[in-house]
C-alpha cells in the first residue's frame, strides 16, 4: 500500500507573505519513494527571513532547510533528483549556485536556473525548489548522463551536473536550452533554433532512459518575450507530438544566460508490464488564440498512483476565458479546473501534493491567495509563489501547476 504522509507543516503567518495569512502549508509530503517539497528560501521554520540583501546568505538557510526536510522524510540532499532555482537578478548567481554546490556536491541534481520577477515578498532574492526520490529494497535512481558545466560559461555554475535521472518509471531531465548536450552554444538569437536543439536534447535524453517523447507527462516552457512563442512553440509542437503533453508557459525576464531566449523542463513516466499512463482528458489549443499554439494538448494525465495537470488559468476546461482584469475570479477558475482534472482522474482536491502559482504582479497575490486557500482549506499542499514576466497571453493574470497523488485503495 502506497499513501501519503504529511512530514512537516508550517503556518506562513509569521512570514508576511501577502494574501497568506493564516495559511497552513504542508512543507513536506511522502508518498513511498517520492518527496514534495515547498519550495524553500531565505526563511526558518519559525518564520524569520535571514540574510537580507545577502543571496548567498539566502541560498544558504533555503539549503539547510532542504536538508532538515529531506531528513526528517527518511532520505539526504543525495535524493533530490531535480532543482528549479529562482532568484530574483541573474547577479545572483555568482552568490547562489556555490553554496548549493557546496551542499549538493558533484553531480549536483538536475536543475533549471530561472530569473523571475519577483518572489512572495520584496525582500526575498532567492527561492529553491525541489523534487526527491528515496531509494528502497525493490527500486533505486540511476544517474543516466551527466556533464561538466564548464563549457557553457554560466554565471556561478562549475562542476558537474546531472542532465537526466530514471527513478523506477519516472525519468526527471535538467532544463533544456540552446547549449547541446555536450555544451556547444547554438541559435543565438533565434528562439526557433533554441527551441529546436532543446527538444532534440530532450529526446536524446529520454533515449537514454529508455524512453521516447511520446513518454513525457509534462513540460513547462520558459521564453524570456512573448514574442518568442511565435517561434518557438510551433518547433516544440512538431517534436511533442499532437496531443502534446500536460504544459504551461511562461515569460520571465531571463535564464541562466542573456543569450538564452528559451528553456524547456521535461519530467517523463515509462510505462512497463504493471503500470502505463492513461491521458485522462485533452483540449483543442486553437481557440484560447495563445500565440503559437494549436493542435491539441493533455490537460490531465495518470501515469500509477501520480497525477499530471497542464497549467490551469481563467480559461474554462472547454476554453471559454473568464474574469478578465480580475485575479480572484482567475484564481477561481484555476481551482475549479484543478478540482474538475483530478476528480476526473480519481481523486480529489485532497490529493493534490504541490502547486506553483504564478502570478504577473504580487499584489494580485492579494486576491489570489485567499481565493485558492477556500480550496485547500486548512490545509496547503507543498507550494512555491512566483512573479512572472507574463502568461501566455496578456489577459491571464494567473496560472497554477498542480501535482496529485492518489493513494491506492485501502
Amino acid at each position: 500500500m502506497t499513501e501519503k504522509q504529511l512530514v512537516f507543516q508550517q503556518d506562513f503567518t509569521p512570514l508576511r507573505l501577502p494574501g497568506s495569512e493564516g495559511v497552513v502549508v504542508a512543507q513536506c509530503t511522502r508518498a513511498g519513494n517520492f518527496v514534495w517539497i515547498t519550495g524553500q528560501t531565505g526563511h526558518t521554520f519559525d518564520g524569520m527571513l535571514v540574510g537580507a540583501g545577502d543571496a548567498g546568505a539566502q541560498a544558504r538557510q533555503a539549503c539547510d532547510n532542504l536538508k532538515a526536510l529531506m531528513e526528517m522524510a527518511g532520505g539526504s540532499l543525495g535524493d533530490i533528483v531535480r532543482v528549479v532555482t529562482h532568484v530574483t537578478d541573474r547577479g545572483f548567481r555568482d552568490a547562489v549556485y556555490p553554496v548549493m554546490r557546496e551542499y549538493f556536491g558533484e553531480p549536483v541534481p538536475c536543475g533549471t536556473g530561472l530569473v523571475v520577477e519577483g518572489l512572495a515578498r520584496e525582500e526575498m532574492l532567492v527561492e529553491i525548489d525541489a523534487w526527491a526520490f528515496i531509494d528502497d529494497e525493490d527500486t533505486q535512481k540511476s544517474l543516466v548522463r551527466s556533464k561538466h558545466l564548464g563549457p557553457t560559461r554560466m554565471t556561478g555554475t562549475a562542476g558537474m551536473a546531472a542532465q537526466v535521472y530514471r527513478a523506477g518509471n519516472h525519468v526527471y531531465i535538467q532544463g533544456q536550452t540552446a547549449y547541446t548536450l555536450d555544451g556547444a552554444l547554438v541559435g543565438v538569437g533565434d528562439p526557433a533554433a533554441q527551441a529546436r536543439q532543446a527538444c532534440e536534447n530532450i529526446e536524446a535524453l529520454m533515449e537514454a532512459a529508455g524512453g521516447s517523447l511520446g513518454d513525457l507527462v509534462r513540460v513547462v516552457t520558459y521564453v524570456t518575450d512573448s514574442a518568442h512563442r511565435l517561434a518557438a512553440y510551433p518547433v516544440i509542437e512538431s517534436y511533442l507530438g499532437d496531443p502534446l503533453p500536460c504544459g504551461t508557459g511562461l515569460v520571465v525576464p531571463g535564464l541562466a544566460r542573456e543569450e538564452l531566449l528559451v528553456e524547456i523542463d521535461a519530467w517523463g513516466f515509462i510505462d512497463d508490464d504493471r503500470v502505463s499512463k492513461t491521458v485522462v482528458r485533452t483540449q483543442d489549443l486553437a481557440p484560447l488564440a495563445m500565440p503559437g499554439s494549436t493542435g491539441r494538448a493533455v490537460q490531465c494525465c495518470r501515469a500509477g498512483n501520480h497525477v499530471y495537470i497542464q497549467g490551469q488559468t481563467a480559461f474554462t476546461l472547454d476554453g471559454e476565458l473568464i474574469g478578465i482584469g480580475d485575479a480572484a475570479a482567475q484564481a477561481r477558475q484555476a481551482c475549479e479546473n484543478i478540482k474538475a482534472l483530478i476528480e476526473m482522474a480519481g481523486g480529489g482536491l485532497g490529493d493534490v501534493v504541490r502547486i506553483i502559482v504564478y502570478v504577473t504582479d504580487r499584489a494580485h497575490r492579494m486576491a489570489v491567495y485567499p481565493m485558492i486557500r477556500q480550496y485547500f482549506d486548512a490545509l496547503w499542499p507543498c507550494g512555491t509563489g512566483i512573479v512572472v514576466k507574463g502568461l501566455a497571453r496578456e489577459e491571464l493574470l494567473v496560472e497554477i501547476d498542480a501535482w496529485g497523488f492518489i493513494d491506492d485503495p485501502s
